[in-house]
């Protein structure tokens, strides 16, 4: 046979390998758990949903079994629907499963400095020491009483202004988030600081939303896409801006604020940070990242938490009732809640856990990645391969759930964990919600006391009500599907009635919002010109004095 002959057979060879090895591209691995039939090239790709996968994911598990898998052209997922499986896997295995799947996106908009979807590294390893280091259960406890003071401030709006309530809801948890990690707050929901931080939140959502871009991570490729056909791209690029600016701005009031010696009433997240920058190993961009991610993620699950949970009272009137009365009992009308109330209030904790049931803020949190090849009930989980917890659902499971589908707090006062009757609930928590093993939230903490605080605030001091038709006179009939798309659940804005439930709740909401003006003074000392002039004269107006 000629030199000829043998290039061309070995081209024919080389030719028929590429054949072989691209079709096979698709194909569901021998060892993977089963999952949805796959196409060549494709696998699953052409199947996942764009628009609330979890309900698609969910109505697989039903099909596949609580750990499934999904094969996206040359990649893999490990679908889990179940809190037996997501406790193995990301609690116990929490040292194989740590990673994260690539992600092009947080490269491109935010440098690969947003630790909560970094893969696993030394930098994320510092960051993530950093904010453990400070976000610690008690420091978390010592700035309730901030917290506290804006759960007046927002019944004090939602007297005035109700009909803004969603934008209520959005400055108090962002202003409390800012003060615990910066050391000043934000008055009103209209500040620069407010509007950049949800423009940048809202296109992250979009983002981040699975199925809503093409796989960039999967099919390297589409990085080149000039940015005129790729729109994600464009995202990715405002949302770098809008992060960089506001990350960089507050750090440095921050250092700023070190370097004069000036102090808040409870030192602040980022002062410690600034402080001890160079003993916890930050460079100053990691610095001002940890802080604007932590401020994003804190501003964001709350509000939409509260939000979900107005839409559901507004749904749900027996519910009310029901707190209402708990409320009167453990609280009465002379007076407005404490933290030490509390643990007396079973019904309103059931609520909140219902709700958190109900429409989890992060249905399918964020993807987790393995580190080393696990097996699991005999199933190959790949190294790199991702791992998606539906948390969905694990809450929607007709098995686990008496009727999922409703809205029932009582469910809750039934058992620890909302189950049946006779099922084993031995791997629940209530801290799932946050996360699993060395990925859960650090900032869970304070999350908890914000819901805690405004939750009895709301419940204690408001009647919240549909609207009535103008025709029937009967009342509107609230949807609680109405969710924005995207990686969270977000209540689309709805039109209801709030009103005091007394003209005595009322004059108490005024005369505690006015005695909680003292307990702002500290962290409204580092406001711009602009936001203390329009204090004073608001302040003014409104017969108040700080």
């Amino acid at each position: 046979m000629g030199a000829h002959s043998v290039t061309s057979v070995a081209a024919l060879v080389a030719f028929c390998w590429l054949v072989v090895k691209t079709l096979r591209i698709g194909r569901r691995r021998a060892g993977l758990p089963p999952g949805p039939p796959t196409v060549p090239l494709l696998g699953n790709m052409h199947m996942f949903p764009t628009q609330f996968p979890q309900l698609k994911l969910a109505e697989w598990a039903r099909e596949y079994g609580d750990i499934y898998s999904l094969t996206l052209g040359p990649g893999e997922l490990i679908v889990v629907s179940s809190a037996a499986a997501a406790r193995e896997l990301l609690d116990r295995r929490s040292a194989s499963t740590v990673d994260r799947p690539p992600n092009h996106f947080n490269l491109m908009a935010s440098d690969g400095l947003n630790f909560v979807v970094s893969q696993y590294s030394d930098q994320w390893r510092t960051l993530r020491r950093a904010a453990n280091s400070v976000l610690t259960p008690q420091v978390a406890a010592r700035h309730v009483p901030i917290q506290r003071a804006e759960s007046f401030q927002l019944m004090y709006d939602l007297l005035h202004t109700p009909e803004k309530a969603w934008w209520h809801f959005r400055r108090t948890t962002n202003s409390a988030v800012m003060s615990v990690l910066y050391g000043k707050r934000a008055p009103r929901y209209d500040t620069r600081e407010i509007h950049e931080l949800f423009g940048a939140l809202y296109l992250e959502v979009k983002l981040y939303d699975p199925g809503a871009h093409p796989p960039v991570d999967l099919i390297p490729i589409l990085k080149y896409v000039p940015e005129r056909f790729a729109p994600w791209k464009r995202i990715c690029r405002q949302i770098q801006e809008k992060q960089r600016t506001l990350q960089h701005e507050l750090l440095q009031e921050c250092e700023e604020r070190v370097a004069r010696g000036q102090d808040v009433a409870e030192e602040c997240f980022m002062d410690q940070i600034v402080r001890r920058r160079e003993e916890l190993g930050l460079t100053r961009d990691m610095a001002a990242a940890l802080g604007g991610f932590l401020l994003e993620a804190g501003s964001d699950t709350t509000s939409t938490f509260l939000q979900t949970f107005i839409l559901l009272l507004t749904a749900h009137p027996e519910v009310q009732k029901k707190l209402h009365e708990e409320m009167d009992l453990v609280v009465g009308v002379q007076r407005v809640p404490t933290p030490d109330d509390f643990e007396h209030m079973p019904y309103l904790q059931a609520c909140i856990r219902e709700a958190h049931r109900y429409r989890p803020i992060v249905p399918l949190g964020l993807p987790h990645a393995a580190l080393t090849d696990e097996v699991y009930r005999e199933y190959l989980i790949p190294k790199g391969c991702g791992i998606l917890v539906n948390q969905w659902a694990i809450y929607h499971d007709p098995e686990v759930f008496e009727s999922p589908e409703l809205f029932v707090p009582e469910r809750f006062l039934k058992s620890e964990f909302g189950t049946r009757p006779g099922v084993d609930d031995t791997d629940f928590r209530h801290t799932m919600l946050f996360g699993f093993g060395r990925r859960i939230c650090p900032g869970r903490h304070v999350a908890d006391h914000a819901i805690m605080v405004n939750t009895m605030a709301l419940a204690w001091g408001f009647d919240f009500k549909p609207l009535l038709n103008e025709v029937t006179g009967t009342p509107e009939v609230v949807d609680t599907w109405a969710y924005e798309v995207g990686a969270m659940s977000t209540p689309k804005p709805f039109e209801f009635s709030i009103k005091p439930r007394s003209s005595a709740h009322e004059q108490i909401i005024r005369a505690e919002f006015a005695r909680a003006l003292p307990s702002f003074a500290a962290y409204e000392h580092f406001l711009n010109a602009e936001e203390k002039e329009w204090l004073a004269h608001t302040r003014k107006d409104e017969g108040l004095c700080a």
